[in-house]
């Protein structure tokens, strides 16, 4: 059985479960979340210098071609955000910093990148759970993690997969700080209107949360 990331906001507001595994099952995705799926494929090969077309991203994650102004709007917002942010952290280049996908052994606290490409097949079970921060920068020994969100859905309402995905990547780099952000996109504007300090004694309250949730300790 795997947990990911993605899934601790639920987890959290509504333990134990019946079944376990409806966890990890999942629907096929819809037109909202394909559409997210491709702004994020766009971010993603920006940031790694190997940037497609939009059409080609709209194709890879089926999103309907009567949808091709409201990619482009919406793209055309975070790529100017993203050539900013560099700046706003005093790091020059974003390469090879994007879809960083980690894992943490919620009882030994053991954190780790994972060696992984495509679909965020993550292949680890419990006590280990996954995730993937969407692009990650380091300053001054600091993990700058955001996450990015194409929905209407509140901010705050993801802080556990946020301060999950902070804390893994502190931790398997060996920092000793974090800070998270939700960055939402739309047609307009690029709005990072939540974010949140992580630090090693946010990090094993977090891990204690997430034990208690899901191992009663």
């Amino acid at each position: 059985m795997n947990i990911t990331a993605s899934s601790l906001p639920l987890l959290v507001q509504c333990p134990g479960p019946a079944h376990p595994k409806t966890w990890m099952e999942k629907d096929k995705p819809g037109p909202a979340a394909n559409f997210g799926n491709c702004i994020h494929t766009l971010a993603e090969c920006h940031i790694k210098g190997k940037p497609i077309p939009v059409p080609e991203a709209m194709r890879i994650n089926e999103v309907d071609a009567s949808e091709l102004s409201r990619v482009e709007l919406t793209w055309r917002e975070l790529q100017a955000w993203l050539d900013d942010i560099g700046v706003t952290v005093g790091q020059v280049s974003l390469s090879d910093r994007s879809e960083i996908p980690v894992a943490a052994n919620v009882v030994t606290g053991e954190a780790k990148r994972l060696d992984i490409d495509g679909k965020r097949q993550y292949g680890i079970d419990l006590p280990w759970i996954a995730g993937t921060a969407d692009i990650v920068m380091v300053a001054n020994g600091v993990a700058h993690v955001w996450d990015i969100k194409t929905g209407s859905t509140r901010s705050d309402s993801y802080a556990e997969q946020l301060r999950f995905l902070g804390g893994a990547v502190m931790a398997s780099m060996k920092l000793t700080k974090a800070i998270v952000y939700v960055a939402k996109v739309n047609q307009v504007e690029v709005d990072v209107d939540w974010y949140e300090e992580i630090t090693p004694e946010s990090w094993h309250e977090t891990l204690a949360r997430l034990r208690a949730v899901r191992f009663g300790s």
